[in-house]
């Protein structure tokens, strides 16, 4: 199949993705915005469980693509620490859990429910990441596809047909999203491993390689505390709304958030695409291909983010409660900060996968989460979840300039901006 074909089912997946995506976020805008911040909580919490542990996953493309290691080695391995991260969170799950849904803080509700999630989230991230280095494109779209279909489905059925008048029927409404969420987490985790036993000689059975297993611990480790580094970096403007502000704000940013995520789909899609190219042993051809994608993504979200902030107010009035209007003005300065974040984040996997030094992205993230909790707390007294937001998108500046800074010392012909018409010839090209 030419890359320009699978560009564009690649797209269509991606951008049918985010209309659920969109579709979820109005159907839970029903939701008052305290309450809904519960939900927000869980879905944050897990994000950065699943992108630290998830690094490991990584450590798959380079074994596959660099080192020439056979799947029926690697995935078996994965699925042993998988299994281990599975039992000590579940155990950990067990000691927190709360003795009764309606008389316990919130706090300890989201994180039950992250506990048990994101274990399920886990396995979909690692089985993801091994069909996307083993260029399997078409499954892992379709696989993509089935966690936010199945929460779009029941978190429909709950939001419409429940009641939410009083306090406790809100808190059902609450609890049976966050069962929903569990659910959809499931059955993308069953779908991952089928797909994956479908795309190679493998077998589901956990096996332990002990000097494979030694690599796979040191490099996963890097990758995974750069990836936690990453998250809070990406998240510590919501956690300073939490920590600063009450909890129905917490709830309008949140939505600012999710909806400003949305953007990610070209990002995403340009990011699956070159994912396996990126630890190509020819460095060249790594290199020119960081550079083509680097540019696809920095024209493609200016022209979103454009698109986002005119549109946006627009799907508020229509789409959602009129108590999120307070959203809007937050989520256009979050939409500027994804546009550095995209190409941002392309180059620190560069320098990872191929470079082979996660440090760099390490030290990037956290020079970027400092200034981001800098101007957050001095911002956010003032302005609110507007400081928050102003925050955020300060640090994905400042990131994606020293990204672009150290490519450019790698003392190689760098061609980041050098945009021309013959871009599109070389993109579409059959493989």
């Amino acid at each position: 199949m030419s890359l320009k074909r699978l560009f564009f089912r690649t797209v269509f997946f991606r951008i049918t993705a985010a209309l659920i995506g969109f579709w979820i976020t109005t159907v839970t805008t029903r939701i008052d915005s305290s309450y809904r911040a519960i939900y927000n909580d869980v879905t944050v919490n897990s994000s950065i469980y699943t992108s630290t542990f998830g690094g490991y996953g990584v450590f798959q493309n380079r074994a596959i693509n660099r080192l020439g290691v056979p799947v029926n080695i690697i995935f078996p391995l994965t699925m042993v620490f998988w299994l281990v991260c599975t039992v000590v969170t579940l155990i950990v799950a067990l000691i927190i859990t709360p003795s009764g849904w309606y008389t316990t803080p919130f706090s300890h509700i989201a994180w039950l429910f992250t506990l048990i999630g994101s274990p399920l989230a886990l396995s979909f991230g690692l089985t993801s990441r091994l069909l996307n280095a083993l260029n399997k494109i078409t499954l892992l779209n379709k696989a993509n596809m089935v966690q936010g279909v199945t929460l779009a489905v029941i978190a429909t059925a709950a939001m419409l047909l429940m009641p939410h008048g009083t306090v406790v029927q809100k808190v059902q409404q609450v609890l049976a999203l966050c069962v929903a969420w569990v659910i959809s987490q499931l059955f993308s985790a069953i779908i991952g491993i089928v797909y994956v036993l479908r795309a190679c000689d493998t077998t589901l059975s956990p096996r332990w390689d002990r000097e494979l297993g030694k690599t796979f611990l040191s490099f996963g480790t890097k990758i995974a505390i750069g990836n936690l580094v990453e998250k809070l970096n990406y998240r510590c403007d919501y956690y300073l709304v939490l920590l600063l502000l009450p909890q129905a704000t917490r709830g309008i940013y949140g939505l600012a958030v999710a909806a400003s995520e949305l953007m990610s789909f070209l990002t995403g899609t340009l990011s699956t695409l070159v994912f396996s190219r990126m630890a190509s042993s020819d460095a060249i051809i790594a290199q020119r291909t960081t550079e083509l994608t680097f540019r696809f993504m920095l024209v493609g979200t200016l022209v979103s983010a454009a698109f986002a902030i005119v549109a946006y107010p627009l799907l508020v009035h229509v789409a959602f409660h009129p108590q999120y209007a307070a959203s809007i003005a937050p989520f256009r300065v979050l939409v500027v900060g994804m546009i550095f974040l995209g190409p941002a984040e392309l180059l620190l996997n560069y320098f990872t996968n191929q470079i082979g030094s996660p440090r760099i992205s390490i030290q990037l993230e956290l020079l970027s989460a400092v200034v981001n909790i800098a101007i957050g707390w001095i911002l956010i007294h003032r302005y609110h979840i507007l400081g928050a937001a102003i925050g955020s998108s300060a640090g994905y500046f400042l990131e994606w300039c020293f990204t672009v800074f150290l490519y450019g010392k790698l003392g190689r012909k760098n061609q980041l901006f050098r945009f021309s018409l013959q871009d599109f010839r070389l993109a579409f090209s059959r493989r």
